[in-house]
This record gives structure tokens, sequence and C-alpha cells, in this order.
């Protein structure tokens, strides 16, 4: 009771006062461990127990991935096998989990060859974890075999099958998925309409945008600022107004992500007058809004705008730096952007990649 209600102190010292080790008293202590963030004690524990069953096994591997100790929750598994301890579909999921987050295809098929030994396969949780593995693991043709032998699915089934096809820019393949999801949710329209923008086809993705909204379902704040991208880059200037009109009937404006987007967009669209007044309604204490405006003050030629604004910044990363210096750079002002790189690491800021690559590239113009 102690270990479930969060007192692990309290379990602990119940725990000690037991004569012996017993397994259920170890198994809620383990828990208990685990529940509480101690997995060094948990392990401990757990190493020490006179036997072990698989509730024992499944707490270590889930405290281990639920922690994000993949490697270690593996080696358990590995253990769990040896000793001839039978995994549940509970112990399978976070295997799977586990897995795929190594990014190695053959633990995915090994696991898989282990479900369906043991007649699990049928179970939506364990398949549907299952495809989402092979997905991340480069697996989608086996994802979708796994998808089409399924005998029962649920929507995050085909969500994550959406998803796969949609990652891996097969967004045909990713619609054909789409069209037979009978009640589709959020997630569904946002990965479509996601997968049209990665592969640039705005117009689709506008397409699905509105069929949701006559669905009755809203937009989150991730799909408008994916949308809103999109248009900047497309120099789409009535969809990106319409959708920021959207943003703002949302109440999602108050968010700094999406007013950096915002401004990025009317850059974008060479309307800095409009990037400035919603720079100047937003939130002045963030960077990346200047870093924006700045940037955008360069995308439009309006060199003297961005160093003044540069100036004024409240503070600077490796970005701002770096985007003045390329400025001056593509501007013909070499003196200016080497200058303006040696009080870069006066300041301390280290240079990366882009930075140098301005910098050779004015020395080059001298």
């Amino acid at each position: 009771m102690y270990a479930k209600c969060g007192s692990i102190s309290d379990a602990q010292l119940m725990f000690n006062a037991f004569p012996g080790l017993d397994y259920v008293s170890c198994n809620i202590m383990v828990s208990g461990y685990v529940r509480a963030g101690q997995l060094d004690n948990a392990r401990k524990l757990f190493d020490v127990m006179p036997s072990k069953g698989c509730v024992s096994y499944t707490t270590m591997i889930m405290g281990f991935v639920q922690n994000g100790f993949f490697g270690e929750a593996l080696e358990v598994f590995k253990d769990m096998r040896s000793c001839g301890v039978v995994p549940n579909d509970l112990t399978l999921v976070n295997v799977i989990s586990a897995c795929s987050h190594f990014g190695e295809i053959l633990n995915c098929r090994m696991v898989h060859g282990l479900v369906v030994k043991l007649f699990v396969d049928g179970l939506v949780i364990v398949s549907t974890n299952l495809m989402h593995a092979y997905c991340l693991c480069s697996g989608v043709p086996e994802a979708r075999r796994l998808f089409d032998e399924m005998p029962e699915k649920n929507l995050v089934t085909w969500n994550v099958m959406l998803n796969g096809y949609a990652k891996t820019g097969l967004v045909d393949k990713a619609r054909e998925v789409f069209e037979g999801i009978c009640e589709k949710d959020v997630v569904s329209w946002g990965t479509m309409i996601d997968g049209y923008i990665q592969k640039g086809r705005l117009c689709e993705a506008l397409e699905i945008y509105r069929a949701m909204l006559q669905t009755g379902h809203g937009p989150n704040e991730v799909m408008l600022v994916n949308l809103v991208s999109a248009c900047g880059r497309k120099t789409a200037v009535v969809d990106g107004l319409q959708l920021h009109g959207t943003v703002v009937k949302r109440g999602f404006d108050c968010y700094n992500f999406i007013q950096t987007t915002i401004i990025y967009f009317y850059a974008a669209c060479g309307m800095m007058d409009r990037a400035c007044l919603q720079f100047e309604v937003g939130v002045k204490d963030h960077l990346e809004s200047w870093n924006a405006l700045v940037a955008g003050f360069i995308k439009n030629g309006m060199m003297d705008h961005a160093r003044k604004t540069f100036d004024v910044m409240p503070q600077r990363d490796v970005f701002s730096w770096s985007t003045m210096i390329s400025g001056y750079a593509q501007t013909e002002q070499p003196k200016m952007a080497i200058e303006l790189f040696h009080k870069m690491v006066a300041s301390g800021i280290k240079p990366n990649e882009v930075t140098m690559v301005s910098v050779f590239s004015a020395i080059a113009t001298l």
C-alpha cells in the first residue's frame, strides 16, 4: 500500500521488518522503487530475489524502458528467457518498445517470432506496437504485412500504419490507408497533412485540412504551425493569412513557437511590416522571435534593419551571429562579416559549420 501511494520510505521500513524475502513482498517493493524512479534500488533488490516470475521481470523491464534505459531492459529480458520464464503481453510490449529505439530491424523480427510462438500476435496492443517498431526500424513493408494479417484493428493501429507511410514519404500509400479509416481523429488528419507538407504538396495538405474542418474536428497548434510554415515556403499568402486568423481565433498566438513561425511566414512572403507587427505584439524575451526578425530583414535585403535589430537583442546565440555574418557575406560585405565574426568569438560563442562557411566565403571575396 505504501509503495503504491508513493511513500517509498515507509514501504522500505515495513519491508525491512519482514524476517525474509518472499516473492510477493519483493515484487511490491521492486514496483515501488520503479514508481519512485529509484531504479538502482529496484535492480539491487531484483538481483537478490530468491525467485522471480513474469511479474518481477516485467516490472523491471518496464522501469528501464520508461526511464530510457533500453539496453538494460533487453538484458533483463534475455535473462528472463534464459531462466525459462514466459513473458506476457505487457512484457512484450515493453521489449518491442526497447527494440525500436536501436533501429535494428533484426531485433524486431526476433521479437515478432516470439510473439507468434506465444500465440499473442492476435492481441491488438502487441501487434500494433510491433508495427510501430518495424516502421521506426525502416521496416514499413513488414509493418504492412503485419497490418494486413491482423484480425482486429483499432484506431491506433490504423494511425501507426498511416504514420509509417507518411514519415517515409510514401504519401500516396498513406492516403490509401487514410481513406480506409472510418472514424478519423485529429492524429489521423494531422499525420496526413504533415505527410503532404513534407513532400511539398501544399495544395493537398490544405485540401485535407479543409475536409477536416468540415467534419467538426478543430486543428491543434502543431498542425497550424506546420501549415503556416509550408505557406511561407510556397509564398501562399492568402492561405497563410487565413491560417494566421485561425491561430488568433483559437488563442494559439500566445505560444512562442507559433509567434516565431508567423514572423518567418510574413518574412518569406516579403511582408516585413506584418512581420514587425507580429513581433511587437508578441513576447520580447523570446530569442527565436528576435532571430526570425533578423533573418527576415536579411532575406528581404534590409541589412541596416537587420543590424539595428541584432544590436539591440537582449541575448544572442550561435544562430543569431551566424545569420548576421551570413547576411553580410551574401550581400558582398566581407569586411563586416569578418569583423562580426571576431566579435562573436570574443563574446564566447563557439562558431558552427554554418558560421565558418560564411566566414570562408567572405574571405574569398576580399
